[in-house]
């Protein structure tokens, strides 16, 4: 899916990773374990292209994508730890990056979710699709954070912490989402627990 060699990545004089190789296959999960501080969440940053704006951002090494959806104006979906879903309901927040959004009819964007939904074991969310999403666990706010990434198309999604903060149940469904999300396409996933990680 995505291959990367000797890349590193640096703001102006500090270098924040340098000399990163590794092959995110599709299907498949990835993940990317280490201390905190050690630039994997900058890394995950960079190749979504969210440091892009930094005048300072220089990037070196060679990053090769080997999927027809993969390129400059479509790079890999990121989940942050902390991503900020819409002030709205569970629907709104699920369908924001579907494509083609805007041409479709409610019931027509529920349609067009659904079998994802039911594919990844999460069509009990749609019972919940007009519940403000402030008003759902912390778990459920991450699924519906992944979920969001899923439904956009991306080829890869990389998700960073999905776990942290989590009580175990919270951390074993999100999980789960994950293992069946990386049957289907690309998964590297930021975690500190050695057995979360296995």
């Amino acid at each position: 899916m995505l291959l990367l060699k000797e890349f590193g990545v640096a703001f102006g004089d500090r270098v924040i990773v340098e000399s990163v190789t590794l092959e995110i296959p599709t299907p498949g999960c990835m993940v990317l374990l280490g201390p905190s501080g050690t630039g994997k969440s900058t890394l995950m940053r960079t190749l979504a292209g969210f440091n892009d704006a930094s005048p300072s951002l220089r990037t070196w090494g060679e990053v090769q994508c080997h999927h027809p959806c993969c390129d400059q104006t479509r790079r890999p979906a990121l989940v942050m730890q902390n991503s900020k879903l819409l002030v709205s309901n569970v629907l709104e927040n699920l369908v924001c990056n579907l494509p083609g959004r805007s041409e479709l009819m409610r019931y027509e964007q529920i349609e067009r979710i659904s079998p994802l939904l039911q594919r990844l074991g999460c069509a009990d969310l749609l019972s919940k699709a007009t519940h403000k999403v402030v008003e759902c666990s912390l778990g459920e706010q991450r699924i519906i954070a992944i979920l969001r990434a899923a439904i956009s198309d991306a080829p890869l999604i990389m998700i960073d912490e999905p776990t942290a903060g989590l009580d175990q149940a919270s951390a074993t469904a999100v999980l789960a989402l994950v293992d069946r999300l990386a049957e289907e396409r690309g998964v590297l996933i930021v975690l500190h627990n050695l057995i979360e990680a296995r």
